[in-house]
């Protein structure tokens, strides 16, 4: 779901995909259980599972990551951060720079 999301908006879409699910997850049984109530057969019930689960399937295929365009900025910063990184991880026993500290991740030494 994240990687489908432009990288600013990463937090908002998993935000909401799980605000959703958890929605879900609270008021599909009663539903179920009311449909299965009022037909007397679990029949509806299956049918209206696949029918949520072949929507879910669709929307996530057409929002799949190779469907949005890479720009070359989001490229290029991720390569600065893995650098960055990587001369951080490598400076053992010295103390890194401003910049590499300003860089990397809280709690890390």
């Amino acid at each position: 779901m994240t990687e489908s999301a432009p990288p600013h908006r990463t937090g908002f879409a998993l935000g909401l995909a799980m605000a959703v699910n958890q929605i879900a997850i609270v008021v599909m049984p009663p539903v179920l259980g009311l449909l299965k109530d009022l037909t007397g057969s679990f029949v509806p019930v299956w049918g209206l599972l696949s029918a949520v689960t072949a929507a879910a399937l669709t929307i996530s295929v057409r929002a799949r990551p190779g469907n949005r365009p890479l720009r070359v900025a989001d490229t290029a910063s991720a390569v600065h951060r893995e650098a960055v990184r990587g001369v951080a991880a490598t400076t053992v026993g010295s103390r890194a720079s401003a910049a590499e500290a300003a860089v990397r991740p809280r709690g890390t030494t």
